[in-house]
């Protein structure tokens, strides 16, 4: 009998839940890196797939803008040498290294400078970086942040309000 009262309370918790969870992905503050992550991972196969040196240069040109995308660094002119100078929440002094001299690979390649580096060892070593990038863990405190939960809130006043208004307008 009371199982039937709270079905509809735990149906609708259940969905409130589920919603927020879903919030809480779109409102991720490393949203952006994460989607730079994906796309320079999808430069990369484009470059291993490539069959001229033409269908090269728009991916890596790309891989060069996720890369500082991911990074989080913001800067006009983008260059190998501003990979050093910012400090990573995701990827290890190491990898920084890494990637600095992946970057000035493509660098060189594309202003021309012949750099002896075979095509499939550098989108091995690319791929092995994008690996190895850690984005912090999804905070629970997140789920329940204010700006995930305020769109709820006001639904719910919004279907409740006029059934509010017409038990104060009966009285």
């Amino acid at each position: 009998m009371y199982a039937v009262l709270f079905l509809p309370w735990g149906i609708l918790l259940w969905i409130w839940s589920r919603w927020t969870q879903e919030r809480a992905v779109l409102t991720d503050p490393w949203l952006p890196q994460k989607d730079a992550l994906k796309e320079w991972m999808a430069c990369v196969r484009q470059i291993r797939n490539a069959n001229s040196k033409e269908q090269i240069v728009r991916p890596l040109v790309l891989w060069q803008q996720m890369v500082f995308k991911v990074l989080g660094i913001k800067t006009s002119t983008p260059r190998a040498k501003e990979i050093l100078k910012g400090k990573s929440e995701i990827l290890s002094q190491e990898n920084i290294q890494t990637i600095y001299k992946c970057y000035r690979t493509v660098e060189d390649a594309l202003y021309g400078i012949e750099t002896g580096v075979r095509i499939g060892d550098w989108c091995d070593e690319t791929t092995k970086i994008a690996g190895e990038v850690k984005f912090p863990p999804r905070n629970w405190k997140n789920v329940f942040a204010v700006k995930n939960v305020r769109p709820w809130i006001g639904l719910w006043f919004f279907c409740l309000g006029p059934s509010l208004h017409s038990e104060g307008a009966s009285s």
